[in-house]
C-alpha cells in the first residue's frame, strides 16, 4: 500500500492537479500529450491512483519550446521525444543545436540549386550590383538565384544602415578559409558514400549545427569585445576627472586658503583689482576647489566691468566641478570664439565634454566625447597663450596634464617630463611672492600637480625609483588629499 507521504509534490510525485499548477498546462493539454505519446505513462500504484514526476514537469516544459522554436507539429515532436527516450536533457540539447530550426541561408547541397531560383522578382539598381561585384560579394552570373536575392536584399539594408561594404568584403574572405576548412573537416569526418543526395544529408544537419555554434560563439565574442569597450571608456572617463587635485582640509587650513579667499574677495569689493589681478584670484579658488568663492569672485568681477570672457570661462569650470551642468551650459554661450586660445576657454570646453561623457555613458557617445577631449587637449598644447603668472604656469602643465588624463591614447613623452622638470623647479625654488602668485597655497597646489603628474609619468615610463621622490613630496604637501592617497598607495607597494 502506497503511504500518503508518497503522494506528496514534494517527494518528486504529483496527481494531475499537482501537476497542471507545477507546469502551467491544462488538464485537457497533459491528457492530449499523455494520448499522442508525447509524455510517457503516468505510475500507476494502484488502479485509481496515477502519479507523474519532474520528468513529466521538464517534459513539457520542453514540448512548449519546441511548439514556439520549431515548425514541428505534435506528430513529428512525439517521435523525436521517443527517440530520445523520453530524455528532457538530452532534447535540451537538441533542441538548443538548432537541429530542429529551420535553416536560415539555404542548403548547401548543390543538387538543390536549381531547385530554388528567385520567385520574388525583386529589382535592384545596376548600379548596386555592380558595386557588389566589385566587392566580391555576389557573382558574375547574369541569372540571380535565389540566394543571390538573399545576399543583395541583406546588404542593401545593410547599406541603408551606414555599413560599409568593405566590411562585408573583408569578412567575405575570412567565410571562404572557414568554408574550406568546414568541408575538408566533414568529408573526412562524415564521407559520402553512395547516393550522394542521402550522404550528403549529415553534412546538412553539421553545417547547420555549425552555423548556430557559429552564431552564439561570435556573439559572445562580441558581447565580451562590447563588455571590454565599456569599460575601458568607464576607465578613461573615470581616470580623466580624477587627474584634477582636490585639496583636503588639512591643507585647507596648513595654508590658510579661508583667509585668502576672504583677502581677495576684499580686494576686488574695495578696489575692483585689475583684470589680470582678478583673473588670477578667481582661478586660484577654482583650482583650490573653493567653486563657491569662484562664482562669487567672478560676478564680482563681472559686475566690476573686468574683461568678460576670462570670468564666464572660470565661472564654467567652477560650475561643473559642482557638476551643475546646466548653470555651466549657460556660462559657455557667452564664450565667444575670439578667446579660444585661452586656457581657461579650453579648460571649459575640455571639461564639458569629459563631465558629458560621464553623464552619457553610451560607447559611442562616450568614446566620441574621449576623441574629442583628447583633440581639444592637443590643440591647446600648440594654441594656448598665456596672460599672467599663473596661466604661464598652466601652459607648462598642460603637456603632462595631457598625458595623465589620456594614458590610454596620449603615451608620455620626453617633452612633457622635461616640462614638467622646469616646472618642479621653479616653484620649489622660490616664493609665491617671488612668482607674482596670488599666495602661498596656489605655488603648494603647482608643487603638487606639477610633482604628481612628474610622478605617474615616470612610473609609466619605466622609471619608478625615480618617481618615488616626487610621489614623497605630493605626501608632505598634502597627504589627505586624492593625489596624497594615491601617492600613498605607489610609495607602499
Amino acid at each position: 500500500m502506497v503511504k500518503r507521504a508518497e503522494l506528496s509534490g514534494a517527494s518528486g510525485h504529483y496527481r494531475i492537479s499537482e501537476l497542471v499548477e507545477k507546469s502551467g498546462a491544462t488538464r485537457e493539454m497533459i491528457k492530449y500529450y499523455l494520448r499522442d505519446n508525447l509524455l510517457p505513462p503516468a505510475i500507476k500504484p494502484r488502479p485509481n491512483l496515477a502519479l507523474y514526476s519532474d520528468q513529466h514537469v521538464q517534459l513539457i516544459a520542453v514540448i512548449q519550446r519546441f511548439q514556439k522554436q520549431t515548425r514541428l507539429s505534435l506528430t513529428q515532436i512525439a517521435e523525436i521525444i521517443a527517440e530520445q527516450d523520453y530524455d528532457p536533457r538530452r532534447l535540451e540539447i537538441q533542441l538548443l543545436s538548432g537541429k530542429f530550426s529551420r535553416q536560415h541561408g539555404g542548403t548547401i547541397n548543390p543538387l538543390k540549386i536549381g531547385q530554388s531560383p528567385s520567385q520574388r522578382g525583386l529589382k535592384f539598381s545596376d548600379q548596386f550590383i555592380a558595386e557588389l561585384r566589385q566587392y566580391g560579394l555576389l557573382s558574375d552570373d547574369e541569372e540571380m538565384s535565389a540566394d543571390d536575392e538573399n545576399i543583395v536584399s541583406l546588404l542593401w539594408n545593410a547599406r541603408e544602415m551606414g555599413l560599409s561594404l568593405s566590411l562585408f568584403s573583408e569578412a567575405h574572405k575570412s567565410l571562404v578559409a572557414l568554408a574550406e576548412l568546414q568541408i575538408n573537416s566533414l568529408i573526412k569526418t562524415l564521407p559520402v558514400t553512395g547516393d550522394f543526395s542521402k550522404g550528403i544529408v549529415n553534412h546538412e544537419e553539421a553545417d547547420q549545427l555549425f552555423n548556430r555554434w557559429l552564431i552564439t560563439d561570435k556573439t559572445q565574442i562580441l558581447r565580451h569585445k562590447y563588455q571590454q569597450i565599456l569599460d575601458d571608456t568607464e576607465r578613461d572617463m573615470v581616470h580623466s576627472v580624477e587627474a584634477i587635485y582636490i585639496p583636503s582640509a588639512v591643507f585647507y587650513k596648513r595654508f590658510g586658503v579661508g583667509s585668502d579667499i576672504a583677502n581677495w574677495q576684499r580686494s576686488i569689493r574695495e578696489s575692483g583689482a585689475g583684470s589680470d589681478r582678478a583673473q588670477e584670484y578667481a582661478a586660484a579658488a577654482v583650482m583650490l576647489a573653493d567653486f563657491e568663492h569662484a562664482v562669487q569672485l567672478c560676478d564680482a568681477s563681472l559686475a566690476a566691468g573686468n574683461d568678460p570672457q576670462h570670468f564666464w570661462a572660470i565661472k564654467c569650470v567652477a560650475f561643473m566641478m559642482q557638476k551643475r551642468m546646466a548653470d555651466a551650459g549657460e556660462c559657455l554661450k557667452h564664450l565667444n570664439s575670439a578667446n579660444e586660445n585661452s586656457i581657461w576657454f579650453f579648460t571649459a570646453r575640455l571639461l564639458y565634454l569629459l563631465l558629458q561623457g560621464a553623464e552619457l555613458g553610451a560607447i559611442s557617445d562616450a568614446s566620441k566625447t574621449m576623441g574629442e577631449a583628447l583633440l581639444l587637449y592637443q590643440r591647446a598644447m600648440s594654441e594656448c597663450s598665456a596672460g599672467n603668472a599663473m596661466e604661464e604656469l598652466d601652459v607648462k602643465l598642460l603637456r603632462g596634464r595631457a598625458c595623465v588624463m589620456f594614458s590610454q591614447w596620449l603615451p608620455p613623452d620626453q617633452q612633457a617630463v622635461e616640462s614638467l622638470r622646469e616646472i618642479v623647479g621653479i616653484v620649489d625654488s622660490a616664493s609665491a611672492a617671488e612668482l607674482s602668485l596670488p599666495s602661498e597655497a596656489v605655488r603648494a597646489m603647482y608643487q603638487i600637480y606639477a610633482h604628481y603628474y612628474l610622478a605617474k609619468l615616470l612610473d609609466a615610463t619605466g622609471e619608478s625609483p625615480q618617481a618615488r621622490p616626487h610621489y614623497e613630496k605630493v605626501m608632505l604637501l598634502d597627504p589627505a588629499s586624492n593625489f596624497g592617497e594615491y601617492a600613498y598607495l605607489r610609495l607602499a607597494k
